[in-house]
């Protein structure tokens, strides 16, 4: 697995994987849904309707439902899955994570947005011109008969 180590402005270094594997991507995504679902419970034991919700999702001037860096669940995952070795004593652990001043975490989510979800868009579009090219109009088609 290959990593990149990034430093702190107190000199703690962070090592972190280049890339992430789809079953990081996968437990990234549960602790988000899960905290969404969460979310959505209390809002709807506040008395805001599903219908209400959906149409918040779906207003134009809301974002277009990209990942955001402002997500704490994702970004807390981000960290535990993202991360393979510190240069503190302590395990690499939810809890320890948490105990980490925020100015060392944003210098490690900042490099982990940008080259995560960069990595993402540039496989997925790889994955989709490799598809393409290797006969997915054919399968279609036969699948269509």
């Amino acid at each position: 697995m290959d990593t990149e180590r990034l430093t702190t402005p107190d000199d703690s270094w962070w090592d972190v994987k280049l890339r992430l594997t789809r079953g990081d991507r996968r437990k990234i995504d549960t602790r988000v849904q899960r905290a969404a679902f969460s979310y959505m419970g209390v809002l709807k034991a506040e008395g805001m309707a599903i219908e209400e919700l959906r149409a918040m999702a779906t207003d134009p001037n809301s974002d277009d439902g990209q990942r955001t860096p402002s997500n704490p669940d994702e970004d807390d995952m981000m960290l535990l899955v993202g991360t393979v070795a510190w240069s503190y004593a302590d395990e690499i652990t939810e809890a320890t994570i948490s105990e980490r001043f925020d100015e060392h975490t944003d210098i490690v989510l900042a490099w982990m947005h940008k080259h995560y979800n960069a990595s993402r868009t540039e496989e997925a579009q790889k994955n989709l011109n490799g598809t393409l090219q290797s006969g997915l109009p054919e399968m279609v088609q036969q699948s269509g008969n």
